[in-house]
């Protein structure tokens, strides 16, 4: 996707140069607004990244926007330079920030990052909440404890109308996709070990998609303890080409022949959810997506097999939930 399409709402970040956008970051008054150019600028690999990002995220006297924008860049960096960084950003007192510095955390963080969690997940609002969900996905990482939120009732799930549904196109997966995709999330530290084997592809529509397992999912069955599975990771094309982990599969027993399914957003949200039902030869398992705005239908069933995945019935609806309509701001009196 290019700006050069003549309908004025694409924005091609290579048609800037990293001194035009540095220039639109901490100087303003060009033709981009700071954060999208911040944006754009956060996409980029050039020397003086780490040091900007970090001069960004720490300086209170900054737009908290822009400040949890560099936080979040620094996360997808991963280095432990940037690592580094975060950590001094814990001690930031803005809300906003510290919430960015939090997700960033959540990509480039490790089990010492989770004792810092501690104290924030103790307070009230939205930043213990953030703090509990970076230490979940923290555990994730490293398919250990950190076991997916227990709503007080399972969670409302949509079902397939009578409607026109799209077929999800199911095949093995091997060779370049899956050895790139594993490169770039292993480096990343994106999640726990990751393998190629029962790698699958999945396509809905235009979108092209891979499930990976984790190694901790490799056995004859579904593991007795809470575990990651794998997860489902997509390929971006934006500056380049980038692997991103879209959604992450998370088994929790429930009793001796069963266990609790639940797919979350990178972020923690749940998007999908189900069961899992054992059985000598390994296991059925049902995932339908979770009412909530925006959602769409999506009916899976299949088995696992010696850590191979089977689809039976793959589908996914064509229309989406409302999404949420946006609150009128009070009047002044």
């Amino acid at each position: 996707m290019t700006s050069d399409r003549r309908d004025g709402d694409m924005i091609d970040g290579r048609r800037y140069s990293v001194a035009q956008l540095r220039a639109a970051v901490f100087k303003g008054g060009g033709k981009l607004a700071r954060p999208l150019a911040l944006a754009l600028l956060g996409r980029k690999n050039y020397a003086q990244k780490l040091a900007d990002l970090r001069k960004l995220m720490l300086n209170e006297k900054e737009t908290p926007r822009l400040r949890n924008m560099a936080a979040q860049f620094l996360g997808q960096m991963g280095t432990s330079a940037a690592l580094k960084a975060l950590e001094r950003g814990l001690a930031v007192k803005d809300e906003l920030t510290l919430r960015g510095v939090l997700h960033g955390l959540g990509l480039a963080g490790s089990d010492k990052t989770r004792q810092a969690l501690q104290p924030l997940k103790r307070r009230q609002g939205i930043v213990g909440r953030t703090a509990e969900r970076t230490d979940r996905r923290l555990g994730y990482r490293t398919a250990t404890s950190a076991a997916p939120d227990r709503a007080a009732t399972p969670p409302a799930l949509l079902q397939l109308g009578r409607g026109a549904t799209l077929p999800i196109e199911v095949k093995p997966a091997r060779g370049r996709p899956v050895s790139d995709a594993l490169g770039a999330l292993s480096k990343a530290g994106k999640i726990a070990e990751l393998v190629a084997d029962g790698a699958v592809s999945l396509r809905c529509g235009d979108r092209d998609m891979l499930f990976l397992f984790t190694r901790a999912a490799g056995g004859p069955t579904l593991p007795a303890q809470q575990t990651v599975l794998g997860v489902v990771a997509a390929r971006e094309r934006l500056e380049g080409e980038e692997w991103r982990v879209n959604y992450i599969l998370v088994a929790d027993p429930e009793e001796d022949r069963s266990r609790r399914l639940q797919v979350t957003t990178a972020r923690g949200t749940p998007v999908f959810a189900g069961a899992a039902r054992l059985s000598r030869g390994g296991a059925t398992f049902e995932l339908r997506a979770v009412d909530r705005p925006g959602a769409v239908a999506v009916d899976i069933k299949g088995t696992y097999e010696k850590g191979r995945l089977t689809f039976t019935q793959a589908k996914s609806g064509q229309r989406r939930r409302p999404s949420l309509a946006p609150t009128a701001l009070p009047r002044p009196a």
